[in-house]
C-alpha cells in the first residue's frame, strides 16, 4: 500500500504498517521542519521525498477548483492530492479540505488523530447583489460587481460531485 503523508501526519508522529510504501511530497517535509517537526526520523524509517509531476498537479489544481476547495488548499496541500493522483496512494491527513476533495474525486484517505469527515461539500460563490451563482470565485459579480460569498452544500444533493 502506498501512503503519502500530509504535513498534520508527520507532526501527530503518524507510524505506518510494516510492508507500507510512505511517500512525502518536497513541500511536506519543508512544512513540518517549519512548524518544527523532525522530518529526519520518518525519512529514516524508509519514507521517500517525492515531488509529483506537473501533470498531476494540473489535475489537482483543477480538481479543487472545479468543487470550490482551491481558496481552502496550500500549494502543499494540492501537492499531496497531486501525488497521491500520481501513485494511486492513500493520503494520511487530519486536514478537512484535503479528505473533502480526496473523497470527492475518489482517493483514498486515513484520518489520523480523529474520525475523519462525516459530510462531503462543494463550494460555488452566491452574488449578494442578484442572487447569481458561480462555480468561479470572481473578485465580484461579474454581472453587477456585487461581492460573491461562498456557499456550501451537500455533495450528495449537488449534481456536480
Amino acid at each position: 500500500m502506498k501512503l503519502v503523508l500530509d504535513t498534520s501526519a508527520i507532526i501527530h508522529g503518524f507510524r505506518a504498517d510494516e510492508g507500507a510504501e510512505i511517500l512525502i511530497p518536497e513541500r511536506v517535509i519543508v512544512e513540518a521542519e517549519k512548524l518544527g517537526a523532525n522530518t529526519g526520523i520518518i525519512i529514516a524509517m524508509g519514507a521517500t521525498p517525492v515531488k509529483p509531476d506537473r501533470e498531476s498537479v494540473r489535475m489537482a489544481e483543477k480538481r479543487a477548483d472545479e468543487y470550490g476547495e482551491a481558496l481552502k488548499l496550500s500549494a502543499t496541500d494540492i501537492e499531496v492530492i497531486a501525488l497521491a493522483i500520481q501513485e494511486k496512494g492513500t493520503v494520511v491527513s487530519d486536514d478537512y479540505p484535503i479528505e473533502n476533495l480526496c473523497a470527492i474525486i475518489g482517493i483514498d484517505f486515513l484520518p489520523i488523530s480523529y474520525e475523519g469527515i462525516k459530510e462531503i461539500f462543494v463550494y460555488t460563490y452566491q452574488c449578494t447583489g442578484c442572487r447569481r451563482r458561480f462555480r468561479k470565485l470572481y473578485s465580484g459579480c461579474p454581472v453587477c460587481g456585487s461581492p460573491l460569498r461562498t456557499k456550501r452544500e451537500n455533495a450528495r444533493k449537488n449534481k456536480r460531485a
